[in-house]
């Protein structure tokens, strides 16, 4: 009997056990794989050859931006821009600095450095996520393009509001008066941070809404690709 008062056997037991284990090997691939097919059910079917095969069918919820078609693209445009922005701003004030005398202090430096790397990350959402995801989204369509900008933004106004101070806290230290090409820099920094802050805020300020799957696998139809 597998359950007898109320309690499973232990052949039924190793048996759960192995089906469990069958099905973490089927559906685990790797983490980057998880990712891509988040929330996707995974069917196995034969065909007239007898070959297995593979269907994947999203079964997760929908994210849908509830703001009109031409406002999306305003936003998209204005975002792309302020992203160009930016990456001007990092790029003069880099040729500014290459043409003075005095050496970029280190902690300045490696602020810079996380600008670059946080505006790099910012345009790879941009241009492989956000700007040509669909009105009605998948989980990894969401977190790709709306999250991660999100992130990106946040990122990129925290890196250039600590350019900001270092050149500052540089201009004290060094005893000297505010020259104007510190001041230069300094506007250049905390304008680069609001613009970061106006897409973080523009971006989290528009409404989604969440429908739930219209179809849920069962057990017995397939695996769910699942990524936490």
């Amino acid at each position: 009997m597998n359950n007898l008062y109320g309690r499973e056997s232990k052949q039924a037991k190793r048996n759960r056990k192995a089906r469990e284990k069958e099905a973490d090997s089927r559906s685990y691939h790797s983490l980057s794989y998880h990712r891509f097919f988040e929330n996707y059910t995974e069917y196995c079917t034969t065909n007239e050859r007898g070959k297995k095969k593979i269907i994947r069918k999203y079964t997760g919820p929908v994210y849908v931006q509830e703001i009109p078609k031409t406002m999306r693209m305003i936003m998209k445009l204005f975002f792309l821009l302020a992203f160009v922005l930016m990456a001007w701003l990092v790029y003069h004030t880099g040729a500014i600095e290459a043409q003075e005398t005095a050496a970029t202090a280190w902690y300045l430096a490696i602020a810079e450095l996380l600008t670059i790397l946080s505006l790099t990350y910012m345009g790879y959402t941009l241009l492989t996520g956000y700007l040509f995801a669909p009105q009605r989204m998948t989980t990894g369509d969401y977190k790709s393009s709306s999250k991660a900008l999100i992130r990106a933004a946040k990122a990129a106004a925290a890196c250039f509001g600590a350019d900001a101070v270092f050149t500052a806290i540089g201009c004290l230290l060094s005893q000297e008066q505010l020259l104007r090409a510190d001041a230069l820099h300094m506007a250049y920094f905390l304008a680069g941070a609001v613009l970061s802050l106006l897409i973080f805020q523009m971006e989290r300020s528009i409404p989604y809404r969440v429908e739930e799957a219209a179809e849920r696998p069962s057990d017995d139809e397939g695996t769910e690709i699942l990524y936490r």
